[in-house]
């Protein structure tokens, strides 16, 4: 019987899967993932203000040319919408 209870003791599988983390693991993931999130908000903040700055300058003008400063902040929004998208895959 003792043979019995020393196998059982040495499972190859621990019974909870994450006992071997430290304890505040949850607590650091939730941390980065909270300032992810801050982050993506941010910057989805800053492509809308250049979305709309470039609809304004577009409604303005009267010819069917853009401005340099537009192409510029266009670019931006590219730039920003790669970053969050990225940032959101992970």
């Amino acid at each position: 019987m003792a043979a019995v209870a020393g196998a059982q003791e040495q499972l190859p599988f621990p019974e909870h899967p994450h006992e071997n983390e430290p304890p505040n693991m949850t607590a650091a993931m939730e941390a980065i993932l909270k300032a992810e999130r801050e982050k993506n908000l941010k910057d989805l903040e800053a492509m809308a203000r250049l979305i709309e700055e470039v609809r304004a300058v577009t409604r303005k003008n009267e010819y069917y040319v853009i401005s340099l400063e537009s192409i510029r902040k266009l670019e931006q929004i590219e730039k920003l919408s790669r970053v969050v998208r990225n940032r959101m895959r992970r």
